[in-house]
């Protein structure tokens, strides 16, 4: 029994010295994830009441903050609405279209990669 012990315990020392060597300053270091941009198109048609609807209730901004953002979509064509993790900001994409479908609206949504 005394054995099976240390070979159990010979195995955790080895994987523990393994952690060691590859870490030396004992800390396992993870790779931030990818981060992406919701973008907001402009269309020309899409009202901005609409617009502002749209940037409230599915990017949780206040008032002030959603025109302005309407301001900067209007003048450069496309606007950033946040940064997200590939799969909010998949889901933030879908939200907007599919809110855009329902009302009827042209409204487009896109992500790209996060430039760095």
């Amino acid at each position: 029994m005394e054995d099976k012990k240390m070979q159990h315990n010979n195995g955790l020392n080895s994987s523990f010295e393994e952690f060691q060597k590859a870490f030396p300053d004992g800390k396992a270091r993870r790779k931030a994830p990818a981060m992406y941009d919701v973008v907001l198109l402009n269309d020309d048609f899409t009202s901005p009441d609409y617009m502002l609807s749209v940037i409230m209730r599915c990017f949780h901004l206040a008032h002030d903050d959603a025109v302005h953002m309407i301001l900067m979509l209007q003048q450069h064509n496309e606007v950033v609405c946040g940064t997200y993790t590939r799969e909010v900001a998949e889901t933030k994409m879908i939200q907007v279209t599919n809110m855009s479908q329902e009302n009827h609206q042209p409204l487009r949504c896109v992500i790209r990669k996060e430039i760095k």
